[in-house]
């Protein structure tokens, strides 16, 4: 976000130095913006590397409480988050439930960056169209509309087959038909 800053910045800058938005300015943000979207790109990796060491994390702190409910299961009231190593019972805990996926999935840093990239993408798009020599706004608009869903669709599966991937392979020990019962746990 702040390399998205400075470079918005930086294209407000050579706008006023060249006078409106002439071709230094479209060459310009041309070689700018690419390079923020390549940044983006990185950034929308790491972030979902990170969200699958967090979910490991979280299974790990879980299958902690399903050994101190085996300890002492009297202590089940005190626990607020599952005794089950299951994915979805961990992302349950948090807010994000597998029936609405697309709900929980799009308030995510991941998606934010899916959707900040395809605007970077429809921004280009609509550049290269108006240096193509199109001539009025339509077609650079429409290229540009069509650059961002381009974006949004492409990045949009890579984020889903990701998450999708770590969940259907994430080793679960103690599955939820396993999890303990204590006195005021429902069986």
């Amino acid at each position: 976000m702040t390399t998205l800053s400075s470079a918005i910045i930086a294209l407000a800058l050579v706008a006023q130095v060249s006078g409106a938005l002439g071709r230094a300015f479209q060459a310009f943000a041309l070689v700018l913006l690419p390079v923020v979207y390549f940044l983006g790109v990185v950034t929308l990796a790491r972030l979902l590397q990170a969200a699958a060491e967090w979910r490991t994390y979280g299974q790990g702190m879980n299958r902690i409480h399903h050994w101190y409910l085996e300890v002492a299961p009297e202590m089940a009231p005190y626990f607020i988050l599952p005794a089950t190593d299951e994915p979805w019972a961990s992302l349950a805990a948090v807010g994000i439930r597998r029936h609405n996926t697309w709900q929980g999935l799009l308030a995510t840093a991941p998606w934010i960056i899916v959707v900040i990239n395809s605007v970077l993408a429809g921004v280009v798009a609509g550049l290269l169209a108006r240096l193509a020599g199109a001539s009025g706004p339509l077609v650079p608009a429409l290229a540009g509309a069509a650059g961002f869903v381009v974006s949004l669709v492409v990045l949009g599966a890579y984020e889903q087959r990701k998450f999708s991937h770590e969940m259907e392979t994430a080793p679960v020990a103690f599955a939820l038909t396993d999890e303990p019962t204590g006195p005021d746990r429902p069986t």
